[in-house]
């Protein structure tokens, strides 16, 4: 990562790309999804006896607890038609996470270890049957970490959460998102990728929609724009000034290609305190320079 110095940099991937993020800038959250299913991974233990157990028992609890939002005794939530296991190594629960009886809630919960991953996907009740092909499919292409792997797996076009991956080709409607913190610039870094089924307005283009709505002593001035191709993918670049807050935003934006998860929507953003623009830039400039897809 150039411009850093010797700083330590860590490779995390994320839904189908990585990017190189210098050692003190700390991953602190994410969500994940494919093919409309929801996934949450869970480090096990400790103590590793009788963690997975105690992991499931947690997930039926608030399930349970759903149900203080009933106000009519008609009311579903939290209503559970059904357990069981789908495989030796995966529980699952149905049930109404809403009031409505048109769409039930499928969750699971894959023994992994020392990982859990609790999966959960919407649908019609008729449906059920193929919610749970989907949820035995994307269990059986889970990969935990192991001690001794590293991120990407060579040549693999996998899609990364936190901590494993599913080893699953590109698939239509995935979505990934995650934040980062830290940096003695103290910064704060945000990466989303999601499929589109209709790209949105460009980057530069939605700025002067918003800018349009604002007054013309507005705090938020544009300081800088352009075209900027990163990974092999023709994108925009903004860096705005909020004069009233002292905050810089650096942004980079890939509007995606429809119904594509290989080219999804990409957004890369990092917020920060106005001053040490030569610094910062180099920051931003090595964290663009980083980013890859996760497979040729």
């Amino acid at each position: 990562m150039s411009g850093q110095g010797q700083e330590k940099v860590v490779n995390h991937c994320v839904g189908r790309f990585c990017l190189e993020v210098p050692a003190s800038i700390r991953r602190i959250g994410g969500s994940y999804e494919m093919s409309k299913t929801q996934l949450e991974e869970e480090v096990l233990g400790p103590p590793p006896a009788g963690a997975f157990e105690r992991a499931w028992t947690a997930h039926l609890a608030r399930i349970e607890a759903l149900k203080a939002n009933r106000n009519d005794p008609d009311d579903l939530y939290g209503e559970v038609l059904e357990k069981q296991p789908l495989t030796p190594t995966l529980l699952s629960v149905l049930y109404y996470e809403s009031v409505t009886r048109r769409i039930v809630t499928l969750g699971g919960l894959l023994d992994a270890r020392p990982m859990a991953l609790w999966m959960k996907v919407d649908g019609n009740p008729e449906r059920a049957e193929l919610l749970r092909t989907r949820l035995k499919t994307i269990a059986a292409a889970y990969q935990p970490p192991a001690q001794d792997q590293t991120w990407p797996a060579p040549g693999k076009d996998w899609f990364y959460l936190g901590h494993g991956a599913i080893a699953i080709g590109a698939k239509y409607e995935e979505n990934a998102e995650v934040e980062f913190e830290g940096h003695p610039l103290k910064v704060k870094v945000e990466f989303t990728t999601k499929t589109t089924s209709e790209p949105p307005a460009g980057l530069l283009e939605r700025f002067m929609q918003g800018a349009a709505a604002l007054s013309s002593d507005s705090a938020i001035s544009l300081a800088r724009k352009g075209k900027r191709k990163v990974a092999g993918l023709n994108g925009e670049e903004l860096l705005l000034r909020d004069s009233d807050q002292g905050k810089l935003s650096f942004i980079w934006s890939f509007p995606g290609e429809p119904d594509s998860a290989k080219h999804p929507s990409i957004s890369l953003k990092m917020d920060t305190a106005d001053g040490e623009l030569d610094q910062k830039t180099a920051l931003w400039e090595a964290l663009l320079d980083s980013m890859r897809p996760v497979a040729p």
